[in-house]
């Protein structure tokens, strides 16, 4: 269950009452002002996952942070071509919510066109894919 990331909000949450001006996400790599913490967070009755972790795109590159704190590895999708970014991040965001609620990364664990696999980079755990070459147009011979 996701009971110790709603202990963690409320830690957050008296913080700000404390007085805190801003939050920040390091895992999710967000900010986050007082108003839109209580809003966005808070407010939900179950841990928001959209406002746990962060999808974005860059140079060929998506990557989904702030799923370790879920206990769950972030996720990364290389050679996106452009043009393609809003479809890569549309897969993370699936993905995570199925890590999320439980799906187990292992072998054969995939996301429409991505097959995932360990990332072999050094640094916390992370999921890897590259996206895939378009198919050939097929060709009439008459």
């Amino acid at each position: 269950d996701l009971v110790h990331l709603r202990d963690a909000e409320c830690v957050l949450a008296a913080l700000l009452e404390a007085g805190a001006v801003a939050l920040l996400d390091v895992e999710a790599q967000r900010w986050w002002t007082p108003d839109l913490f209580r809003s966005e967070v808070l407010a939900a009755l179950r841990p928001s996952i959209r406002a746990h972790v962060s999808v974005r795109a860059r140079r060929g590159l998506v990557e989904a942070r702030g799923l370790r704190k879920v206990g769950r590895p972030d996720l990364r999708v290389h050679r996106v071509p452009a043009g393609s970014e809003d479809r890569a991040a549309d897969l993370c965001w699936s993905l995570a919510e199925r890590l999320v609620r439980g799906a187990r990364p292992g072998p054969g664990l995939s996301a429409g066109v991505l097959r995932l696999r360990p990332s072999g980079a050094p640094g916390h755990p992370a999921l890897e894919a590259e996206w895939p070459d378009p198919p050939f147009p097929r060709v009439r011979i008459a």
